[in-house]
C-alpha cells in the first residue's frame, strides 16, 4: 500500500495512538493532533484518505470537525472512536458523515481492517470521479457532434428542396436546359447526402470510447494513414515534413487515426490524379499545428515562430466560416475537439488547404469538474 495513503489521527489518547501506529505503521503514514485547527492545518498541508477521531475529546467539537473533514476533501473517510454506553454519540458521528465507528479501547486489527476499507472505498471513489468526468464529455462532444450535422444535412437539403419545388410550380415554365440543371443539382445533392450519412454510419460504428493517451510519432502516423490513400488509390505523391518540435504528441492514437482518416478523404477530393499533397506540422504554443495543401507549403514557413503560428490558425479559422458544409470536416472536428483540437479548411483559387491543431500532451477538460 503506497505511502500517499495517509491517517491522521485527532484528539486520541497516547494508548490509541501507539495501537493505530502499531497496526498502520507498515502501511500508511500516521500524523497525530491534538486539536481541530491542528487537524485542519495538516489536512491543508496533505490529503488524508482516513481521519480517525475520538468522539470524547474535550478541547474541540467531534461532530463539527467531522463535518469540515468532509467538506475539505470529499474523498476522505472519517472514523468515530466512541465509549460502548454512549450509543448516541455513535449515532450523531454515523449521522454525520463518519463512514463508521470503533467502540474504545480499540482492537488493532479492526482499526487496521476499517482503514483499509477506507482506502479503497477512497479510491473506488476516486475512479468513479474520472469515470463520470470523461463520460460527461464524451456526452458533450456527442451533443456538439449532433449539432453540427444537423446544421451540414439541413444547408444541402434545403437547396434540394428549393430546386424541387421550382420544379413543381415552374417546371412547365422553364426550358430544357434549366429543368436538366436543376435535376442534376437534386441528384449531385442527393448523392452527397447519401455518402455523408455513410461517414456518419461508419463513425457511429466505430464507437466513442474513452480517451486513452500515447506517445505519437506524427510523421509516422501521418504516413502510415495518408501514403496507402495517395499513392494506392489516386496515384497521387505525398510530402511530409514536420518540425523537430512537432514531432511527437501524446493523445489518443486510435481517434486522432479516424480524424486523420476523414481529413485525406476530403482533401483527395480537392486534388487531381497525379498531383502532389503537401503536410507540414509546425511548432504552436503549448501544442502543433498541421497544414494539409494540394499546393507547396513555403518551407520558410516551417522556422516562423510561435505567433506566426497562431496567426495562421486565426486566418485559417476566418476562411472556414466561409466554406460550404461538409460532413467529413464536421466528424472530423468533433473528434479534435475531444482531444483538445480543432480543424478548418480553405478553399479558393490558389488551392485547397486543411488545418488543424493539437496540443502536445492531452488533458482532459476541466469543464466538468466539480
Amino acid at each position: 500500500m503506497s505511502r500517499e495513503a495517509a491517517v491522521l489521527l485527532v484528539g486520541v489518547d497516547d494508548e490509541t495512538a501507539e495501537i493505530a501506529c502499531s497496526a498502520l505503521d507498515k502501511r500508511w503514514s500516521v500524523t497525530t493532533v491534538k486539536n481541530g485547527a491542528s487537524a485542519e492545518e495538516a489536512v491543508r498541508k496533505r490529503a488524508h484518505t482516513v481521519i480517525i477521531v475520538d468522539w470524547d475529546a474535550r478541547n474541540f467539537s467531534a461532530l463539527e470537525l467531522v463535518k469540515s473533514a468532509l467538506g475539505w476533501n470529499r474523498m476522505t473517510s472519517v472514523l468515530a472512536l466512541v465509549n460502548s454506553n454512549r450509543k448516541k454519540d455513535a449515532t450523531s458521528a454515523i449521522d454525520a458523515g463518519a463512514m463508521a465507528c470503533l467502540v474504545k479501547p480499540v482492537d488493532g486489527d479492526d482499526l487496521a481492517s476499517l482503514v483499509a476499507r477506507a482506502h479503497e472505498k477512497a479510491r473506488l471513489n476516486r475512479e468513479l470521479a474520472t469515470a463520470t468526468h470523461r463520460t460527461q464529455e464524451l456526452i458533450d462532444a456527442i451533443g456538439e457532434f449532433l449539432a453540427s450535422v444537423s446544421h451540414d444535412l439541413r444547408t444541402p437539403l434545403a437547396i434540394m428542396h428549393g430546386y424541387a419545388e421550382t420544379l413543381l410550380h415552374y417546371g412547365d415554365k422553364l426550358d430544357r436546359e434549366k429543368r436538366a440543371a436543376y435535376l442534376n443539382y437534386i441528384r449531385d445533392g442527393s448523392r452527397k447526402l447519401t455518402q455523408q450519412m455513410a461517414e456518419f454510419l461508419d463513425l457511429s460504428r466505430k464507437g466513442v470510447s474513452v480517451v486513452s493517451p500515447e506517445k505519437i510519432d506524427m510523421p509516422r502516423l501521418v504516413g502510415e494513414v495518408f501514403r496507402p490513400a495517395c499513392e494506392e488509390e489516386r496515384a497521387l505523391q505525398l510530402e511530409v515534413q514536420f518540425e523537430p518540435e512537432a514531432q511527437e504528441i501524446v493523445t489518443d492514437k486510435k481517434r486522432l487515426t479516424h480524424a486523420l482518416q476523414y481529413a485525406i478523404s476530403e482533401a483527395l477530393q480537392h486534388s487531381a490524379d497525379g498531383s502532389k499533397i503537401w503536410v507540414r506540422g509546425l511548432r504552436n504554443g503549448g501544442g502543433i499545428v498541421i497544414h494539409i495543401a494540394d499546393r507547396k507549403i513555403d518551407h520558410a514557413s516551417m522556422t516562423e515562430s510561435n505567433s506566426s503560428a497562431d496567426i495562421g490558425c486565426e486566418e485559417a479559422q476566418r476562411m472556414d466560416e466561409n466554406q460550404e458544409p461538409n460532413i467529413s470536416i464536421t466528424i472530423a472536428r468533433c473528434i479534435l475537439k475531444v482531444l483538445g483540437g480543432d480543424i478548418w479548411s480553405h478553399q479558393n483559387g490558389d488551392g485547397y488547404r486543411l488545418t488543424f491543431t493539437l496540443p502536445k500532451e492531452y488533458k482532459p477538460s476541466k469543464r466538468n469538474h466539480g
